[in-house]
């Protein structure tokens, strides 16, 4: 008889294994346990003829093991077998990760044999965990969430926990999609947080990292010495809590207090979530604030004449898996909708008009790193938060009803990106996973889509990361100024959230682009003059740009950039009939950038560059006819 009952089928394993089973037969003689993969052959762990590994005591002689087994059953071992405990023990951690086969073979004494086998996946390396978010060792309350990643391709579990100096706070089971997660918690306000992400493998190999960040205060307040009857007074606490009012009274009061408090709690939350979904199908935002009034009662309409309420949010709070694309699934910033709590403890939709006391209600979107916030004005105070109605499909990733792969536009509003969408022409979104160490290569293939590759060195772990290029009709409307010289194309490019794409998550980032030959001659193009121009700091930079190669209709540049933002490629108009396709002198021409071309000319003409021999001879007689005008 054969048998493996440990490790058992499909197992993962690490370290150092005992191979659990029964070896056994009236006439035994002897037994082997092997190994083999992909790669190599049947190897032997252990034979019965040889010493079994110290801890396993064994009777040489009659090749009975006496040990117990791994569940502690009795080997109740008799001569010449082992009817149940270790048959051998296998030190992993010299061979290579990955799938293995185990083989039992038992041999009689009249050379019958009888084989088990199971296969098991050895993983002796640790998960690796990271946290990338919050990015700072300080955050507000009100941005409570926590982004990281898990990497392992056999994962059991992970967990984050959250904790102050005293106790326990929350503990969150995470759900890990493409190596990444994101999750809301509940802080302790105005003091140190400590999060601790811990991940554990099939095989019982387990790996944690922490980070500690100071939360600031969940409640802003601010006292008037005076309020007079129907002017408005602004409380401002965008910065602390993401939230603004401005308040009219209806009456004269000294000594008035406005409290603003942010409120994270997750029972709360899951009531307006619950009221939500039931009414509308929407979705609690992360984003609720209740308001209170000391000096007055805010909570009649006598003494209120009206009051605004402004609730903000982020790129972050609608990309909710941390790509840096807003996909199916996600909140949709065009369906944003503010829920008021009564006294009653019921959450109700406010619009205009509805209920009565709602004056009115709107929104002002996300634009380029500005948040958006929506609003509604009304006649009492109470608590406040934000929800969403999720994408719907075909309207994902670039926020003006296209695919990521794919072109379009319309009228009014802005993509998810912030710039308008009447003047986006194509959007293409690629993802890539991003490593610690490892080059990164976005490629782009779409029609009309004159960028062609994004490449950088990844410097975290920060899983599958989304790279958006967007082709305008115009100017970019997040800048202020139009780009110099001669623009052949307006586009934007981000890389990740809002704020990812810096020197401390990534190196060496460039950009590879084509320009047609028949804009060069068109526009009589100084090729040696074309660049690319990034709009930074509140103007348009050069960036360094080297030509690379150039094919039938097109030629092949490559600039490097120290972020992603918008940006233009131009280049200077000649003054003479020359067109740039002429000739290329001064024009870097390898793909590293690190070698001149020396004989430019000689080049193009055995590559047949259009209208060369022709201006050639043209320039040839023209001379002649000068030089007989002198004589």
């Amino acid at each position: 008889m054969a048998v493996i009952s440990e490790p058992e089928e499909g197992a993962c394993i690490n370290g150092t294994v005992y191979i659990n089973g029964t070896a056994s037969d009236t006439y035994f003689k002897n037994y082997t346990v092997e190994w083999r993969n992909d790669t190599s052959g049947w190897t032997e762990i252990h034979t019965s003829t040889q010493k079994v590994p110290a801890g396993i005591s064994c009777l040489i002689e009659t090749n009975t093991l006496t040990q117990k087994g791994l569940n502690g059953e009795s080997a109740n071992p008799s001569p010449g077998s082992v009817p149940g405990g270790i048959l051998a023990s296998w030190n992993t951690i010299v061979l290579t990760d990955g799938s293995y086969m185990i083989r039992l073979t038992v041999l009689d004494n009249v050379s019958n044999i009888n084989t088990a086998t199971v296969n098991v996946t050895i993983d002796n390396i640790l998960p690796i965990v990271n946290i990338t978010e919050p990015v700072k060792n300080t955050t507000r309350f009100v941005d409570n969430i926590v982004r990281g990643t898990v990497i392992d391709e056999n994962l059991q579990s992970a967990k984050l926990i959250v904790s102050n100096d005293t106790h326990t706070l929350g503990s969150y089971d995470l759900a890990i999609s493409n190596n990444m997660f994101t999750q809301r918690v509940e802080y302790s306000p105005d003091q140190n947080n400590i999060l601790n992400l811990i991940a554990t493998d099939k095989a019982g190999n387990s790996n944690n990292t922490s980070i500690t960040v100071m939360v600031g205060n969940n409640t802003f307040v601010r006292t008037e010495p005076k309020i007079n009857k129907s002017e408005t007074v602004t409380v401002n606490a965008i910065g602390e809590i993401g939230a603004q009012i401005e308040f009219t009274s209806n009456v004269y009061r000294t000594n008035v207090s406005f409290i603003l408090t942010a409120i994270t709690n997750k029972t709360t939350m899951d009531e307006l979530n619950s009221s939500a979904f039931n009414e509308s199908g929407e979705k609690a935002l992360g984003k609720m604030v209740e308001i209170s009034v000391e000096g007055l009662n805010a909570s009649n309409v006598s003494e209120v004449e009206s009051v605004i309420v402004k609730i903000y949010y982020n790129t972050s709070d609608l990309d909710l898996d941390g790509d840096g694309i807003i996909e199916t699934g996600e909140p949709d910033e065009d369906n944003l909708f503010i829920y008021w709590n009564s006294i009653s403890g019921n959450w109700t939709k406010l619009q205009k008009n509805n209920p009565d006391w709602v004056i009115d209600s709107g929104q002002t979107k996300i634009s380029g790193s500005d948040p958006g916030y929506v609003w509604v004005k009304v006649r009492h105070l109470s608590m406040f938060a934000l929800t969403a109605l999720p994408l719907t499909p075909g309207e994902d990733t670039n926020g003006n009803g296209g695919s990521s792969s794919g072109g379009g536009s319309s009228s009014g509003g802005t993509g998810a990106s912030g710039e308008a969408r009447e003047n986006i022409l194509i959007t293409e979104t690629e993802r890539e996973y991003v490593y610690n160490g490892v080059e990164v290569c976005y490629s782009y293939d779409l029609e009309g889509n004159i960028i062609k590759y994004i490449n950088f060195k990844g410097l975290i772990n920060a899983g599958r990361i989304g790279a958006k290029v967007e082709i305008l009709n115009n100017t970019s409307t997040l800048v202020d100024t139009t780009p110099p010289n001669k623009v052949y194309k307006n586009l934007n490019i981000f890389i990740g959230n809002s704020g990812w794409a810096t020197s401390s998550n990534i190196a060496n980032p460039t950009i590879s682009f084509t320009v047609e030959k028949s804009w060069i001659t068109d526009e009589k193009i100084d090729k040696s003059s074309i660049k690319m121009y990034r709009y930074s700091s509140g103007k348009w930079n050069e960036l360094s740009t080297s030509y690379v190669t150039e094919e039938a209709d097109c030629l092949h540049f490559k600039s490097e950039t120290p972020g992603f933002s918008p940006f233009a490629i131009a280049g200077e108009q000649v003054s003479t009939g020359k067109t740039d396709t002429d000739e290329d002198s001064g024009v870097t021409s390898t793909e590293d950038g690190d070698n001149d071309t020396t004989d430019r000319t000689s080049s193009d003409e055995k590559t047949g560059l259009p209208g060369f021999c022709v201006l050639t001879s043209l320039l040839a007689i023209l001379m002649a006819i000068r030089m007989l005008r002198k004589k």
